[in-house]
């Protein structure tokens, strides 16, 4: 018979530091992999913001758990909220203006709502919303939605479903036009034909151009 002992010996403090870095750089990029892929964006609380001018956002609502019970989103312009799967986005207004949002594009597959809100998660206050306004992709049933903002307002944006049977995933854009100040007088000798913000500087005698 032979008797095999093993000795067990007490890692290196430069192995074991090496051990925590590499688990710090892995729960690193894990954190950042759920992000990008948009798993932390499914709730109200957990809203992605967006700026006017970003590029087309993408989804999939496939297993999403609902969250109106936290949200508070309701009925909105006549759009009711289906008790499936959802993203949500919000939208901090540069200036006065308007907004439109679509999901007509060819990377949406399924029948979409959006509905829009301002207040607080919880305490959801109806903006604006739709549910067919589109008319390329998914036989017209994707969403466009156009709404009026106010400087300084962040607005809720709710992308979800048209029924409990769907699912999948949408492309949505977000188009910006923004009030410009300044005089709107076509009669003036300062007219400016770009402002939509009439900022009281109209002038109709002498009119000074610096």
């Amino acid at each position: 018979m032979r008797l095999v002992v093993y000795v067990l010996t007490k890692p290196k403090p430069n192995t074991m530091k090496r051990f925590f870095t590499k688990l710090s750089f892995l729960l690193t990029v894990g954190a950042a992999l759920l992000s990008t892929t948009g798993w932390g964006q499914t709730t109200c609380g957990t809203a992605v913001p967006l700026a006017c001018g970003s590029a087309h956002v993408t989804g999939n609502t496939v297993g999403v758990a609902n969250d109106n019970a936290g949200s508070g989103a309701g009925t909105c312009a006549g759009v009711t909220v289906i008790a499936n799967g959802q993203y949500w986005y919000s939208i901090t207004a540069p200036s006065n203006g308007n907004i439109t949002l679509s999901t007509d594009y060819a990377g949406t597959d399924y029948d979409t709502r959006i509905n829009v809100y301002t207040g607080s998660c919880g305490a959801l206050t109806c903006v604006a919303a739709d549910d067919d306004g589109g008319v390329t992709f998914v036989n017209g049933w994707t969403s466009v939605v156009n709404f009026n903002i106010t400087a300084g307002t962040t607005y809720l944006v709710r992308v979800g479903a048209y029924s409990l049977a769907d699912e999948g995933s949408f492309e949505m854009s977000i188009e910006c036009q923004l009030a410009s100040d300044g005089c709107t007088d076509n009669t003036a000798c300062n007219y400016s034909a770009e402002a939509t913000n009439d900022d009281g500087s109209c002038c109709y005698d002498n009119c000074l151009t610096i």
